[in-house]
């Protein structure tokens, strides 16, 4: 379950990479739009708005600074252990029934992001 993110925390982590490749890129155009929106324009630019909001998710000063490492750390410290417990019975339940069906690996992405939210839907209802 390590290499799966939930569905947000995925959307976001690829959000900072789109942003930080922006940022970074060979483009004067590209990279002066970017570093506008995210440090100057803030909320009157969709980049920024992004920037800001998944600078916030993950506490963080600076968008640069957002890793897949601490975007997993982050979904680690709020998944419980009956909820990885569920999720992973979940899985294994999905995983014995589609034997014969091979799934491609975008899809297995969304697949445990499904899983995740399901588990933490039904545990709710306890």
């Amino acid at each position: 379950m390590s290499n799966y993110l939930p569905l947000l925390a995925e959307l976001c982590y690829r959000n900072t990479a789109f942003i930080k490749s922006c940022l970074e890129s060979d483009s004067p155009i590209v990279s002066a739009v970017a570093h506008y929106g995210v440090y100057y324009g803030r909320m009157n630019s969709h980049i920024g708005r992004n920037a800001f909001f998944c600078c916030s998710r993950y506490d963080v000063a600076d968008i640069l600074c957002v890793t897949r490492c601490m975007v997993s750390r982050y979904v680690d410290e709020y998944i419980s252990p009956q909820l990885r417990a569920s999720v992973l019975f979940l899985l294994a339940s999905c995983c014995s029934e589609m034997v014969a069906l091979v799934v491609p690996c975008c899809h297995r992405m969304i697949l445990m992001s499904l899983l995740i939210l399901y588990a933490h839907l039904d545990a709710n209802k306890l």
